[in-house]
């Protein structure tokens, strides 16, 4: 595993594909060996989300910042990087080999402004379930702003290892908290589990 800061990632991700997902979807990412796209069988984190062009058409978000002109992803990057690191307590990020998916990516000028709601010039879809197989680094980003975690393939089992152990203590403030599962409002319940996971500095304990 290796430690990147925040002042250091700008650089690492302007290369491949990734798919932004969470602890919960990981899991069951995880037992089926595939990703596959939300047909509204998760829960989505904002309301929105459901009428976005990926979601109306059964395709899996990736983030494509390859194929934007630098001039765009520098102008833009702070606002996409923070899709990476807003779920409490900690985002997910899979990147994915290009070469793999290459030939049935759909490109960004598939959605129009104005009419799909999407993410422009960063946002592309898959149509069909993709392979763990195909993922070359696993990224986990905690909400507090420290550093990033990167693991290569090679080490799928150290980061399935971490993951469990920040669910283990997710499922634990919430056994102890268990009026939060009441809350159904996705935001209103991430700003108490914040709270809760800021009182336990948990991505310092994970990372000592």
């Amino acid at each position: 595993m290796k430690m990147c800061p925040n002042d250091d990632i700008k650089t690492k991700l302007r290369t491949g594909l990734y798919h932004r997902t969470s602890l919960k979807h990981y899991e069951g990412i995880r037992r089926a060996g595939v990703i596959i796209p939300n047909a509204g069988q998760f829960e989505v984190t904002y309301e929105q989300s459901k009428g976005s062009y990926g979601f109306r058409n059964g395709y899996i978000s990736l983030f494509d910042f390859e194929s934007v002109r630098l001039n765009i992803y520098n102008e833009f990057f702070q606002e996409w990087v923070g899709f990476f690191g807003y779920l409490v307590p900690a985002t997910l990020i899979l990147k994915i080999n290009r070469k793999q998916l290459k030939d049935k990516l759909i490109p960004n000028g598939s959605a129009q402004l104005g009419v799909d709601f999407f993410i422009p010039y960063a946002e592309v879809w898959y149509p069909e379930p993709i392979r763990l197989t195909s993922v070359q680094t696993y990224i986990i980003k905690f909400e507090d702003g420290s550093n990033w975690q990167l693991y290569d393939s090679s080490e799928k089992d150290e980061f399935d290892g971490t993951v469990a152990l920040i669910c283990q203590i997710d499922d634990r403030i919430v056994s102890r908290c268990p009026e939060l599962l009441k809350i159904e409002n996705h935001q209103k319940r991430s700003r108490l589990l914040k709270k809760a996971y800021d009182a336990i500095a948990i991505s310092k304990v994970l990372t000592r």
